[in-house]
């Protein structure tokens, strides 16, 4: 959705409010659905914000939203890592993606039972 009027041949104050318009929108859906996105479908929709918006306010909170709550429902993604391996190339890409963002705290909890 954000990356629609990227680009596009509008005059620079229309672009400027559709591309407002949309970063906003983008950021309030990836705050919203973040609970039900696995760390693939949550790393997406965020670059997209980042790269395309036009404010870095709302994409930066929306990330950090986003980021809390994919901690509060990881086991979804850590119930699918088989091997040791796998588990250290998500722990890598995750601490990667969490340092891209700034985001200075990251907690999450699995019970292994």
């Amino acid at each position: 959705m954000i990356d629609l009027g990227f680009g596009a041949t509008l005059p620079i104050e229309l672009d400027d409010k559709l591309r407002t318009y949309t970063t906003n929108a983008a950021a309030n859906l990836l705050i919203n659905e973040a609970c039900a996105l696995s760390f693939e479908g949550l790393q997406s929709p965020d670059d997209a914000l980042h790269d395309y918006g036009n404010d870095d306010s709302p994409a930066q909170h929306a990330s950090e939203e986003a980021i809390a709550s994919f901690a509060s429902n990881i086991d979804a993604d850590l119930n699918q890592i088989e091997t040791v391996e796998d588990l250290e190339k998500f722990e890598s890409t995750l601490t990667s993606f969490i340092s891209k963002r700034g985001v200075s705290s990251f907690r999450a909890s699995y019970d292994m039972a």
